[in-house]
């Protein structure tokens, strides 16, 4: 990716790369993927910039996540190359100045080359389309493992969609329900980025596959202590009943060794 010099009005910009240019829109710790539908509080004077030309123009932004979150006036360089082209889909116009907006993440995106404009950063830009695939032995049998795992997945976690493989007629469909995939698990920053870098269906698949396994496992343990610990409170819950009956009769017998009661007791919980 290249920078240009500053450049007074997008018009110009046009005409001298002769290529589609779009605002960016920096994000912070944030990696926004192909079918995803995000708010974003955008508050730098910058990206209001941008965000105002979008919503003059075609609603089209270029969003790229920061390499550093700690800058807070981050030129193209301290982006990542590769970001979405995405939509605003509402804007809400908050008391501070500030704006609230809805994005979509439409495609796969690369920044070829940066300019200043009067207020913002516009970039020129490519689409990254999925890589043609025909369909081979190695697809279905990723394209399998994805839905195995997913329907194990599911089971684990009642919050994600369970009808994604529904409507697969082909590797367009396959290529939409890897990225939702993608967008519903939980992912590192850094994992959300190599997603969307990755053009690749099956490269992509084969990540998907490798990332559920890592949330099952994950998933699976919780759940195992999550019943240890329920065990050791129904255990401590159970002794302190019958600390409290040993306690009463004793009080009620007005003795207080009471060994035969208790030892009938201590059977009974065990």
């Amino acid at each position: 990716m290249t920078e240009n010099p500053t450049l007074h009005n997008p018009e110009e910009m046009s005409d001298v790369e002769n290529s589609p240019f779009l605002p960016l829109l920096p994000l912070k710790n944030v990696v926004i993927l192909p079918k995803s539908i995000i708010p974003i509080i955008v508050g730098r004077e910058s990206s209001i910039q941008a965000v105002e030309y979008a919503l003059r123009h075609n609603k089209n932004l270029f969003i790229s996540a920061q390499k550093d979150p700690k800058v807070e006036v981050p030129t193209a360089s301290d982006v990542f190359e590769y970001g979405a082209r995405s939509a605003i889909l509402q804007v809400m116009r908050m008391p501070n100045g500030a704006l609230k907006i809805l994005a979509e993440g439409l495609c796969r995106a690369r920044m070829v080359t940066s300019s200043d404009l009067e207020g913002f950063i516009a970039v020129t830009y490519e689409d990254i389309v999925t890589e043609a695939v025909e369909d081979n032995v190695e697809l279905e049998a990723t394209w399998r493992q994805l839905k195995s795992l997913y329907a194990h997945y599911s089971k684990l976690n009642e919050k994600v969609p369970t009808e994604l493989f529904n409507s697969v007629r082909g590797t367009s469909d396959m290529d939409y329900v890897t990225d939702t995939i993608a967008v519903h698990i939980t992912l590192s920053f850094h994992e959300r980025q190599k997603i969307l870098e990755t053009s690749s269906l099956i490269d992509r698949m084969f990540m998907v596959c490798n990332y559920l396994r890592k949330e099952i496992e994950i998933l699976e343990t919780e759940q195992r202590i999550r019943g240890r610990v329920q065990t050791q409170v129904e255990k401590g819950q159970r002794e302190y009943y019958l600390t409290e009956q040993m306690k009463a009769i004793q009080k009620e017998l007005g003795r207080e060794d009471q060994s035969e009661e208790i030892a009938t007791l201590r059977g009974e919980g065990e």
